[in-house]
């Protein structure tokens, strides 16, 4: 069905997200902000505790047990922790952007000054580590939209899971 292909498409691409992420982390200090790795984290912490809700609502035999139900429908976060974290994240990736911005405007400000010698330090920066924060800076700015779309992505899976059960019905 559409919908299981679909499930199985965002499950995959979560997936590839978390790897991207993790292996951000791995690359050491100064790689991902500390705000980002907090969310990161926290991210992590929801989706352990969705999963192990989901599986107690699968070995859950007592579909009338109100306590159960009520634990099951106020998993994650309010609604004004999630519009927090992404006003949070929106800022980060927005200082990102004009930092990233700038060293790129600095590279092409070097090229247009015909600044061959890779040593010679311009603003504050020689070519090689103009280059390489332009780069880290790029990482940051992906990780905060993988950060985005695993997040989005847990309200299309729900969707998606509605959906299935409205198929198989």
């Amino acid at each position: 069905s559409p919908s299981m292909t679909r499930k199985k498409n965002v499950l995959l691409a979560v997936e590839y997200f978390h790897g991207f992420l993790k292996r951000l982390e791995n690359l050491g200090e100064g790689m991902l902000l500390p705000d980002t790795i907090k969310d990161y984290h926290m991210l992590l912490d929801l989706e352990d505790e969705r999963q192990e809700i989901d599986s107690e609502k699968y070995n859950c035999t007592s579909s009338n047990d109100s306590n159960n139900i009520q634990r099951f429908n106020n998993t994650g976060l309010s609604p004004a922790q999630t519009r927090q974290l992404k006003i949070q994240r929106y800022q980060r990736k927005k200082s990102t952007s004009q930092t990233l911005s700038h060293l790129q405007s600095l590279l092409h400000r070097r090229t247009r000054l015909q600044i061959e010698d890779p040593g010679e330090i311009m603003d504050g920066y020689d070519y090689e580590s103009l280059l390489r924060n332009s780069r880290i800076e790029t990482l940051r700015e992906c990780a905060e939209e993988a950060l985005e779309e695993i997040q989005s992505s847990r309200g299309e899976l729900e969707i998606l899971e509605m959906a299935l059960m409205m198929e198989s019905r």
